[in-house]
């Protein structure tokens, strides 16, 4: 398993990195154009407007959103697929945001030092965003007859759609195994559950750049690529998430 140096850091470290990280975020807000800051909570109706600009629109594909008496009996995800007035699969639409989230003891005392082991917080964001989404897919795609598509519209400052690869398939070492960021028993699941997922979209709203990954086993992932204009065996695929 790969060892995350993130894992065991004291909670004076966690401070410091968390006052670099707003740093970090301030510095970017900053550097935007006319140099102010934007609202950080992200909205689901910017983020639905920018995925239809960016991706949707371009090839003609129409969002529904589930009725009040389909959302009554349950999960759903948050849009059926339309195009031509004919359903061609479903969407859900994730916004991660920062996940460090460094709760201090009550009892520490001056000048003590406690070191606390804590997991990979991107990799099990994710993993839980993965894992919500199929459940949702689940509930109205249960044979998997239609594509799935998870949007992810990042807002995390530094997370990129490698470390959305890095959760699926882990790193490839040369000449070595494949080291994974999760533990064995929760990469498998994740491993699976992506396998119910045709297509995944990552889109920055910073650069207003999205890409593009999926399973390599992926049912649909010809049919979901071809309806948002995605041509099939282009590098952007990722490659098989099992675990060896």
């Amino acid at each position: 398993m790969l060892v995350n140096e993130l894992s065991n850091l004291t909670v004076i470290e966690a401070a410091e990195l968390a006052t670099m990280l707003q740093e970090k975020w301030d510095a970017a807000e900053a550097s935007r154009p006319g140099g102010g800051r934007a609202a950080r909570k992200p909205t689901e109706g910017a983020d639905t407007k920018l995925m239809q600009e960016l991706v949707l629109q371009p090839s003609n594909v129409v969002l529904q959103r589930f009725t009040k008496e389909e959302m009554a009996k349950g999960k759903t995800p948050d849009f059926k697929l339309l195009k031509g007035s004919e359903l061609r699969g479903y969407c859900e639409l994730k916004s991660p945001r920062d996940d460090w989230v460094f709760e201090f003891p009550n009892d520490i005392k001056p000048g003590e030092s406690v070191t606390e082991t804590r997991p990979s917080p991107t990799s099990n964001n994710l993993a839980r965003q993965i894992e919500s989404a199929v459940e949702q897919f689940d509930a109205v795609n249960p044979d998997h007859k239609l594509p799935n598509v998870l949007v992810i519209v990042n807002h995390a400052p530094g997370r990129t759609r490698s470390d959305l690869h890095v959760t699926l398939t882990g790193i490839q070492v040369p000449d070595g195994p494949r080291l994974f960021t999760l533990k064995p028993d929760r990469q498998r699941q994740i491993s699976e559950a992506a396998q119910r997922i045709d297509l995944f979209l990552w889109i920055d709203p910073q650069t207003r750049i999205w890409q593009h990954a999926y399973p390599a086993e992926a049912v649909h992932r010809e049919a979901a690529c071809a309806l948002v204009g995605i041509e099939t065996g282009e590098e952007d695929d990722a490659p098989d998430p099992s675990p060896a």
